[in-house]
This record gives structure tokens, C-alpha cells and sequence, in this order.
């Protein structure tokens, strides 16, 4: 569900992405430029130079529009550290350019950061992020159109003993479309537009210094001002795991049950499992293999069903060639379930999206240079007009100063 009410990982929602370079990345200990306490670390990319077969996701019988198109992100990541404090951001630009449709060229902007300070056993931070974007939309919408997602996150950890931690933490949460943001005959703002909140509990137990585990606790509220009958309340409960980037397998996985109450009367609720997985496994240093999975509930911008549960799943392979090559295979499926007002848990129709990557790179001391075939296939029993496939054969370079 589009909310940051879900505080444990078990509740986060999101698109889950192609395996990430063998090589590690946002750690200020390598960052290009230090002074004293603040490290730095810059980039700019450009991604997507190419050739796209369906910008608009378009059924092959409304001849689907193509283009050559790139993006470009410059970026910045920091750090200051002192013996109390740690304060981290980041802040990022996407400038898409389309040769031919002009009216699609726009600038994204997403920034985040957080601030942590140790008083004794206690560490309260507050927690940030602020995006303005038109491109980055979700499976379900196609159309590109404004909207600006912020959240603020405060909490406190507590050590209980030099393993043991307690967290607990309060969000809020605003979700806003503009201007005419208008899909398939629906208004997107009068729809989505919702503000959430929540509060969140985790007991963390350090297993090794590589491993934590976390047992969550969290409940959630998101009120839509122009939709009332949206109105839900949210629990979620379950277990997660951390492997730092150092161990053999790394990421995070989380697992839990959720129950979601619409508060108008005689709407249904969902009461489920749900999952975040993001795991890698680095074989003799040369082979990484990934898995992410996640299950949520999302909002549907379709005024008769309000929500759809995501399942995603996907798999990759990144592996190194040679000290200069490398050769990346994603696949990906993701599945959006539609229920029913009158069936309440019955999963009746849905859609499911195909995904097949296959990216080559050169690295050029810190930056990279790679060519990317990526073939999205959908197949819907929703709406007609809502199959498509799309195939996009682009150019990436990350140049890290």
C-alpha cells in the first residue's frame, strides 16, 4: 500500500530492481573526497540512451509510440561522522530528454537524509526524504504525470545489552498528485492523494557482528481528503533479517502478517502475509546471484477496487569476466491480484508483467560502462488496453569522480 504507515521492512512496498554491481557502493569509508569528519561522494550517470518501442506502454494494435531517449542523474551522497553523531544524505536529479516528445522532457528530483545521535545507551534520529517526480510511477499506472511523495521519520533506539536493542519510532507520510493527472478516465489526485502515519516497535538481537535479526511490530493510518471511503487503519507483525554487505550473503529479508480495515462500513479487509526480500549471494568474488520478493497490498487508482495485492519475484546473476568486464541477466515477474468488493478475500482477475534484462559492462577504473536490452511484457483480464510490450535497447555510463 502507497503509505509509510508499515514501518517494519515486512510492510514496505516498492519495484524490485536488477542485482547492483559486485563492486560496493554509498560507503563513505571509500569516498572520493574527505575532510575531516564529512566525506563526499558524487556521481553522474547517464542511463536509458536509447531506443524505446512503447514509451506510453500502448497495446500493439493502437501502434505504439517509439522515441530515442536518455536520462541524465547527477547525484551526491555524504556523510559526517563524529564520535556522537552521524548524519548522512543524499540528493539526486533525473533530467529525461526525448528527441521527439517534447512534452515528456522533465527533471525528477528525490533527496533524503538522517540524523543519528548517541547520548549514553540511547540513540534518537529523525529520518527524512522529499521527491518530485513524473516518470516514476508504479505497474498499475502508465500515465506520466506529477507527484510529490514526502515522509519524516523520528525514533529512538535504546541498547539494552551489547547485543540486545529496542526501537521505536513515529511517521507521517503525504502523497500528492498535480496538475491535470488524469489515466484512463481516472482522476489520479481525487483517488491517491492521502496522507499516512504511524507508529513502529523492533527488538533487534545482534547474532553476529555481520547479522541482526529484528522482530517488528507497527500499525498505520492513511486518510485520503478527497476519497473518505478510503479511509483505512493498518497492524502488521513478523520477523526480519540483516546481513551487512561484508558477509557472504547480503541484503535483508522480513516476513509477517498485515491486517488492513477500511473504516466505511461493510468494505473488506485484508488479512494476509506479506514480504521484502532483497538477498545476495557472492560466490568466490567473481559471481553474485540475487532474489528479491515482495508481497503487498497497494491503492488501485480504480475507484471500484482500492486496492490490489503486488507480488513480485525476481532473479539475477551478475558475473565478473574479467577485472573490466561484467555480465548482468535479470528476470522478473509481477502480479497485481484485483479483489472484489462483494468476494472480500477471493482473488478473482489481475495482470502480470513480465520482465527479462540482460545489461554488459566495462569498467573504466571507478566508472562503468554498460549496453542493456530490456524486453516488459503485460498480460491483463482487467481492462481492455492494458496488455502491451515494450523492448528498449539503451547505453548506461556512471562516471564516480
Amino acid at each position: 500500500m502507497r503509505s509509510h504507515a508499515a514501518i517494519a521492512l515486512m510492510t514496505l512496498a516498492g519495484v524490485l530492481s536488477a542485482a547492483t554491481p559486485i563492486r560496493a557502493q554509498g560507503n563513505p569509508d571509500t569516498a572520493r573526497f574527505r575532510l575531516g569528519s564529512l566525506a563526499v561522494s558524487p556521481t553522474i550517470a547517464l542511463t536509458n540512451a536509447g531506443w524505446d518501442s512503447n514509451v506510453f506502454n500502448d497495446v500493439k494494435d493502437n501502434h505504439p509510440t517509439s522515441d530515442l531517449m536518455a536520462t541524465l542523474t547527477p547525484a551526491v551522497e555524504g556523510w559526517f561522522r563524529t564520535p556522537r553523531m552521524r548524519l548522512t544524505g543524499r540528493s539526486q536529479l533525473d533530467m529525461f530528454y526525448y528527441r521527439e516528445l517534447t512534452s515528456l522532457r522533465a527533471v525528477d528530483s528525490d533527496h533524503s537524509g538522517r540524523l543519528d545521535v548517541t547520548v549514553n545507551r540511547l540513540t534518537p534520529w529523525v529520518a527524512g526524504s522529499a521527491a518530485v517526480t513524473r516518470h516514476s510511477q508504479n505497474f498499475e499506472i502508465d500515465a506520466i504525470v506529477k507527484q510529490r511523495n514526502d515522509g519524516l521519520r523520528v525514533g529512538t533506539d535504546v541498547r539494552l545489552t551489547r547485543k540486545t536493542s529496542v526501537g521505536i519510532s513515529h511517521d507521517r507520510s503525504h502523497l500528492q498528485y498535480e496538475g491535470d493527472a488524469l489515466f484512463r478516465g481516472t482522476d489520479l489526485a481525487r483517488s491517491l492523494n492521502h496522507t499516512g502515519s504511524g507508529e513502529g516497535v523492533a527488538v533487534r538481537y545482534e547474532v553476529t557482528p555481520l547479522t541482526t535479526f529484528s522482530f517488528n511490530l507497527s500499525r498505520g493510518r492513511d486518510r485520503f481528503a478527497l476519497s473518505p471511503e478510503r479511509n483505512s487503519d493498518s497492524v502488521g507483525i513478523g520477523p526480519s533479517v540483516e546481513f551487512k554487505p561484508l558477509a557472504l550473503i547480503s541484503g535483508s529479508a522480513a516476513l509477517g502478517l498485515r491486517r488492513v480495515r477500511f473504516r466505511e462500513a461493510g468494505q473488506p479487509e485484508f488479512k494476509g502475509k506479506v514480504a521484502t526480500v532483497d538477498l545476495h549471494y557472492n560466490f568466490r568474488s567473481r559471481t553474485q546471484f540475487g532474489v528479491g520478493v515482495l508481497r503487498s497490498l497497494e491503492y488501485s487508482y480504480l475507484a471500484t477496487q482500492r486496492d490490489y495485492v503486488l507480488t513480485s519475484v525476481s532473479t539475477s546473476m551478475t558475473q565478473r569476466v574479467t577485472d573490466r568486464w561484467d555480465i548482468r541477466g535479470t528476470v522478473g515477474r509481477n502480479r497485481l491480484s484485483y479483489r472484489r468488493p462483494e468476494a472480500f478475500q477471493q482473488i478473482l482477475y489481475g495482470e502480470s508483467i513480465m520482465s527479462y534484462d540482460v545489461n554488459v559492462g566495462y569498467y573504466i577504473g571507478r566508472s562503468r560502462l554498460g549496453f542493456d536490452v530490456r524486453h516488459d511484457a503485460r498480460q491483463s483480464d482487467v481492462e481492455d488496453g492494458r496488455g502491451y510490450e515494450r523492448l528498449r535497447i539503451s547505453s548506461v555510463f556512471t562516471y564516480a569522480f
